[in-house]
């Protein structure tokens, strides 16, 4: 599997093989599956990028802090028990 993000042109959907658990042969995500792990990709982008800090990531994202917490629930990210740099190893699995 490709371990570097795609760089997305406008209008021009990620490869499969991009998303996170796609592997050759494998089902095509539901449309859900597919936002899910861009959402995923973004949010733990911007957790590192303010190495850990919520707030922070929030207002990178351009989203209510309270979204960005429901969100965490939602996607199964636990921010408060890793550390910033594991914030990466997350994001590719």
């Amino acid at each position: 599997m490709n371990n570097q993000a795609p760089v997305l042109q406008p209008n021009t959907p990620a490869p499969l093989q991009s998303l996170p658990g796609m592997t050759e042969g494998s089902a095509r995500p539901t449309y859900r599956e597919r936002v899910a792990a861009y959402e995923r990709g973004l949010i733990l982008e911007a957790l590192t990028a303010s190495h850990g800090n919520q707030t922070r990531a929030a207002r990178e994202l351009k989203i209510p802090l309270r979204t960005l917490v429901y969100k965490l629930r939602a996607l199964g990210i636990r921010s408060d028990r890793h550390p910033p740099e594991s914030f990466q190893a997350l994001k590719q699995s």
